[in-house]
């Protein structure tokens, strides 16, 4: 199945394309394991914007809006024993009081929501996962661009969507994104020989990080650009919906205490946009 993008984007994307040319396709490196639905996000921004180049460099925007604080639920693995070639991050909706979107968590139509669903990894450039030598840091990155538009009817598996409060249709591709996450526990992380991965499940005792980047509406043809920080203040996990069960880092490797902990690159936002809408398109077939 071919990428789908608006007819909106066409000449854009043209031009983004031959840009992208110029540069080897990135490859993704060392498997890894997060999944929580523990975590929050507050106090980011979204700001919305006609055109791209506008949305990159974070000028004339058309409407800002401050990102409440949501659950957050967290499912990033590549080549991991447990998902495969997965990228996964979104606002938690489905833990609430009765089962139903929006009592406690919102749906997906709440200002602030956002869910990328790259269910093979497809968009995926660079990504990284590695524990401190003490095994009680762990530390996460990753970046990607140009999802495939999905979310209609589920086929194709991907879903992108990023709700800023003015529009009902939020739906369409991420031109590119940033992930950055670290997490520390009390307790060293232990060895799992049939994952093969250093894992700790529990929650942490802090976490840190940010997901950002751009979104390009598929319907209306406007830009978001967006920050969320992360943190733990869960409504799900005061309210006793989750649990440490849900908690799971792993990571096959183990960091060089000299090296440098990657951040999220929101400044970098241009090059992989531009880069990653061709480096990443899909090089498997869907039905």
């Amino acid at each position: 199945m071919k990428m789908v993008m608006s007819h909106k984007f066409g000449p854009l994307l043209a031009m983004l394309v031959a840009v992208a040319l110029m540069r080897p396709t990135a490859v993704v490196a060392q498997s890894g394991f997060v999944s929580d639905n523990t975590a929050s996000y507050s106090g980011g921004t979204l700001s919305t914007h006609a055109t791209l180049a506008d949305a990159l460099a974070g000028s004339n925007a058309l409407v800002s809006t401050a990102f409440p604080t949501r659950d957050l639920s967290l499912y990033l693995s590549f080549n991991s024993s447990y998902y495969h070639d997965t990228a996964y991050v979104l606002t938690n909706w489905f833990a609430s009081a009765t089962g139903q979107d929006g009592i406690g968590n919102p749906s997906n139509t709440n200002t602030g929501f956002f869910q990328l669903a790259d269910d093979d990894a497809g968009s995926v450039v660079s990504q990284s996962a590695s524990w401190n030598t003490a095994l009680t840091a762990f530390s996460y990155a990753a970046s990607g661009a140009a999802t495939i538009e999905g979310c209609a009817n589920l086929a194709p598996d991907d879903c992108g969507r990023l709700w800023n409060g003015g529009t009902s249709a939020n739906g369409g591709s991420f031109v590119s994104w940033d992930f950055g996450l670290t997490a520390t526990f009390l307790a060293a992380a232990t060895f799992n020989g049939a994952s093969g991965l250093w894992e700790s499940a529990g929650r942490p005792t802090s976490l840190s990080g940010s997901f950002s980047g751009i979104f390009a509406d598929g319907t209306t043809g406007e830009f978001y650009r967006f920050s969320a920080p992360f943190g733990q203040d869960s409504w799900s996990w005061d309210q006793g919906y989750e649990s440490v069960d849900n908690i799971l880092y792993g990571a096959d490797t183990i960091a060089d205490p000299t090296a440098t902990v990657p951040e999220p690159a929101t400044l970098t936002l241009l090059a992989t946009g531009l880069a990653g809408l061709a480096a990443s398109r899909r090089k498997k077939s869907r039905s």
